[in-house]
Protein backbone atom coordinates (compact mmCIF):
# COMPACT_ATOMS: atom_id res chain seq x y z
CA UNK A 1 0.00 0.00 0.00
CA UNK A 2 1.61 3.48 -0.89
CA UNK A 3 0.71 6.58 -1.73
CA UNK A 4 0.55 8.24 -5.67
CA UNK A 5 0.09 11.37 -7.09
CA UNK A 6 -2.99 12.77 -8.89
CA UNK A 7 -2.84 15.09 -11.74
CA UNK A 8 -2.84 17.80 -8.89
CA UNK A 9 -0.21 16.30 -7.33
CA UNK A 10 -2.36 15.37 -4.67
CA UNK A 11 -1.99 11.47 -2.91
CA UNK A 12 -4.32 8.87 -3.68
CA UNK A 13 -4.44 5.97 -2.13
CA UNK A 14 -2.95 2.60 -4.00
CA UNK A 15 -3.74 -0.57 -2.84
CA UNK A 16 -4.73 -4.03 -3.89
CA UNK A 17 -7.54 -6.22 -3.58
CA UNK A 18 -5.94 -8.06 -0.92
CA UNK A 19 -5.23 -5.14 1.47
CA UNK A 20 -8.49 -4.14 1.05
CA UNK A 21 -9.73 -7.33 2.06
CA UNK A 22 -7.57 -7.38 5.59
CA UNK A 23 -9.12 -4.20 6.44
CA UNK A 24 -12.84 -6.14 6.38
CA UNK A 25 -12.65 -6.86 10.37
CA UNK A 26 -12.11 -2.88 10.67
CA UNK A 27 -15.28 -2.65 8.71
CA UNK A 28 -17.28 -5.43 10.57
CA UNK A 29 -16.47 -3.40 13.81
CA UNK A 30 -17.70 -0.07 12.95
CA UNK A 31 -21.19 -2.16 11.95
CA UNK A 32 -21.68 -3.73 14.93
CA UNK A 33 -20.76 -1.11 16.75
CA UNK A 34 -23.40 0.82 14.94
CA UNK A 35 -26.19 -1.99 15.88
CA UNK A 36 -26.25 -3.81 12.43
CA UNK A 37 -27.31 -7.08 12.62
CA UNK A 38 -25.16 -9.91 12.52
CA UNK A 39 -26.79 -11.54 9.66
CA UNK A 40 -25.94 -8.64 7.76
CA UNK A 41 -22.25 -7.62 8.66
CA UNK A 42 -21.20 -9.87 5.92
CA UNK A 43 -23.41 -8.92 3.24
CA UNK A 44 -22.65 -5.22 4.10
CA UNK A 45 -19.19 -5.81 4.69
CA UNK A 46 -18.51 -7.01 1.20
CA UNK A 47 -20.42 -4.34 -0.17
CA UNK A 48 -17.75 -1.83 0.94
CA UNK A 49 -15.41 -4.05 0.05
CA UNK A 50 -16.37 -3.34 -3.23
CA UNK A 51 -16.90 0.46 -2.81
CA UNK A 52 -13.93 0.87 -1.77
CA UNK A 53 -12.15 -1.45 -4.78
CA UNK A 54 -14.08 0.74 -7.09
CA UNK A 55 -13.02 4.20 -5.40
CA UNK A 56 -9.52 3.24 -5.36
CA UNK A 57 -9.40 2.27 -9.20
CA UNK A 58 -10.72 5.24 -9.68
CA UNK A 59 -9.06 7.57 -7.84
CA UNK A 60 -11.07 8.77 -5.05
CA UNK A 61 -9.11 8.19 -2.12
CA UNK A 62 -7.01 10.89 -1.09
CA UNK A 63 -4.70 10.59 1.62
CA UNK A 64 -5.88 14.30 3.75
CA UNK A 65 -2.52 14.61 5.12
CA UNK A 66 -2.54 11.54 7.17
CA UNK A 67 0.93 10.48 6.96
CA UNK A 68 0.51 6.24 6.35
CA UNK A 69 -1.91 5.27 3.30
CA UNK A 70 -3.36 2.47 5.93
CA UNK A 71 -5.00 5.13 7.69
CA UNK A 72 -6.76 6.85 4.96
CA UNK A 73 -7.75 3.94 3.87
CA UNK A 74 -9.23 3.10 6.89
CA UNK A 75 -10.61 6.20 7.31
CA UNK A 76 -12.60 5.77 4.14
CA UNK A 77 -13.76 2.75 4.28
CA UNK A 78 -15.40 3.61 8.04
CA UNK A 79 -17.06 6.49 5.98
CA UNK A 80 -18.21 4.09 3.54
CA UNK A 81 -19.65 2.01 5.98
CA UNK A 82 -21.24 3.85 7.84
CA UNK A 83 -23.29 5.32 4.81
CA UNK A 84 -24.31 2.00 3.28
CA UNK A 85 -25.63 0.84 7.03
CA UNK A 86 -27.37 3.99 7.20
CA UNK A 87 -29.22 3.12 3.63
CA UNK A 88 -29.31 -0.45 4.54
CA UNK A 89 -31.47 0.84 8.09
CA UNK A 90 -33.79 3.00 6.31
CA UNK A 91 -34.87 0.52 3.63
CA UNK A 92 -34.47 -2.83 5.37
CA UNK A 93 -37.81 -4.01 5.05
CA UNK A 94 -36.83 -4.42 1.00
CA UNK A 95 -33.61 -6.70 1.63
CA UNK A 96 -35.85 -9.40 3.15
CA UNK A 97 -39.15 -10.92 2.07
CA UNK A 98 -41.53 -12.44 4.26
CA UNK A 99 -43.29 -15.14 3.29
CA UNK A 100 -46.82 -15.04 5.50
CA UNK A 101 -47.60 -18.35 6.59
CA UNK A 102 -50.85 -18.94 5.01
CA UNK A 103 -52.15 -18.22 1.19
CA UNK A 104 -53.07 -14.86 0.79
CA UNK A 105 -56.68 -15.14 0.02
CA UNK A 106 -57.20 -14.28 -4.53
CA UNK A 107 -60.00 -13.54 -5.67
CA UNK A 108 -62.09 -16.06 -7.30
CA UNK A 109 -62.97 -16.10 -11.17
CA UNK A 110 -66.44 -17.15 -10.23
CA UNK A 111 -68.96 -16.17 -13.09
CA UNK A 112 -71.72 -14.62 -11.18
CA UNK A 113 -68.88 -12.38 -9.76
CA UNK A 114 -68.35 -11.24 -13.60
CA UNK A 115 -72.10 -11.26 -14.22
CA UNK A 116 -72.80 -8.48 -11.77
CA UNK A 117 -69.81 -6.51 -12.71
CA UNK A 118 -70.83 -6.57 -16.16
CA UNK A 119 -74.20 -5.53 -15.25
CA UNK A 120 -73.21 -2.92 -13.03
CA UNK A 121 -70.78 -1.72 -15.32
CA UNK A 122 -74.09 -1.76 -18.60
CA UNK A 123 -75.96 0.21 -15.85
CA UNK A 124 -73.51 3.20 -15.01
CA UNK A 125 -72.83 3.32 -18.97
CA UNK A 126 -76.55 4.33 -19.32
CA UNK A 127 -75.60 7.57 -16.99
CA UNK A 128 -72.62 9.35 -19.64
CA UNK A 129 -72.18 12.08 -16.97
CA UNK A 130 -71.83 9.73 -13.93
CA UNK A 131 -69.53 7.10 -16.13
CA UNK A 132 -67.09 9.80 -17.62
CA UNK A 133 -66.79 11.56 -13.64
CA UNK A 134 -65.99 8.48 -12.44
CA UNK A 135 -63.37 7.29 -15.22
CA UNK A 136 -62.04 10.34 -15.08
CA UNK A 137 -61.40 9.74 -11.41
CA UNK A 138 -60.28 6.11 -11.94
CA UNK A 139 -57.75 6.79 -14.68
CA UNK A 140 -55.55 8.95 -12.37
CA UNK A 141 -56.41 12.32 -14.41
CA UNK A 142 -54.95 15.02 -12.48
CA UNK A 143 -57.98 17.04 -10.50
CA UNK A 144 -57.20 20.14 -12.81
CA UNK A 145 -57.98 18.40 -15.92
CA UNK A 146 -60.91 16.53 -14.40
CA UNK A 147 -62.28 20.02 -13.34
CA UNK A 148 -61.65 21.59 -16.63
CA UNK A 149 -63.30 18.02 -18.52
CA UNK A 150 -66.28 18.35 -16.29
CA UNK A 151 -66.70 22.14 -16.71
CA UNK A 152 -66.81 23.10 -12.89
CA UNK A 153 -65.48 24.75 -10.23
CA UNK A 154 -63.35 23.12 -7.87
CA UNK A 155 -66.19 23.19 -5.03
CA UNK A 156 -69.34 22.09 -7.24
CA UNK A 157 -66.38 19.26 -8.81
CA UNK A 158 -65.20 18.09 -5.52
CA UNK A 159 -68.72 17.58 -3.31
CA UNK A 160 -70.19 15.73 -6.94
CA UNK A 161 -67.13 13.30 -7.41
CA UNK A 162 -67.16 12.63 -3.45
CA UNK A 163 -70.82 11.61 -4.02
CA UNK A 164 -70.64 9.20 -6.89
CA UNK A 165 -67.49 7.82 -4.59
CA UNK A 166 -69.65 7.08 -2.12
CA UNK A 167 -72.34 6.31 -4.30
CA UNK A 168 -70.32 3.79 -6.12
CA UNK A 169 -68.91 2.08 -2.76
CA UNK A 170 -72.44 1.38 -1.79
CA UNK A 171 -73.54 -0.10 -4.51
CA UNK A 172 -70.42 -2.49 -4.63
CA UNK A 173 -70.49 -3.48 -1.03
CA UNK A 174 -74.41 -4.51 -1.20
CA UNK A 175 -75.17 -5.08 -4.22
CA UNK A 176 -77.81 -3.56 -4.48
CA UNK A 177 -78.47 -1.33 -7.50
CA UNK A 178 -79.98 2.30 -6.70
CA UNK A 179 -80.07 5.04 -9.67
CA UNK A 180 -77.13 7.02 -9.50
CA UNK A 181 -76.87 11.00 -8.19
CA UNK A 182 -77.41 13.31 -11.15
CA UNK A 183 -74.75 16.07 -11.87
CA UNK A 184 -76.70 18.87 -12.89
CA UNK A 185 -74.98 20.97 -15.14
CA UNK A 186 -73.04 23.79 -13.33
CA UNK A 187 -74.88 26.90 -12.93
CA UNK A 188 -73.17 29.63 -15.40
CA UNK A 189 -70.87 32.12 -14.12
CA UNK A 190 -73.30 34.72 -16.12
CA UNK A 191 -75.81 33.92 -14.06
CA UNK A 192 -74.42 33.46 -10.28
CA UNK A 193 -75.44 35.76 -7.73
CA UNK A 194 -72.71 38.76 -7.22
CA UNK A 195 -71.84 38.89 -3.28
Amino acid sequence: MRYRPNHNGDPLVDASPREVHDLRPVVCAVLRRHGCPEREIDDIAQHVSVITWQSLNEGRVHGHDLEEPKDALVMYMVRVAQNVYLNFRAKASTWREVLPDEPIEIVSRSPVAQLEARDLLRRIGAHPSVARLLLNAANGMPLAEREQDAEMTSGTYYVRITSMQQWARKVATTGVWRRPPMPDPPTPKLRKKKR
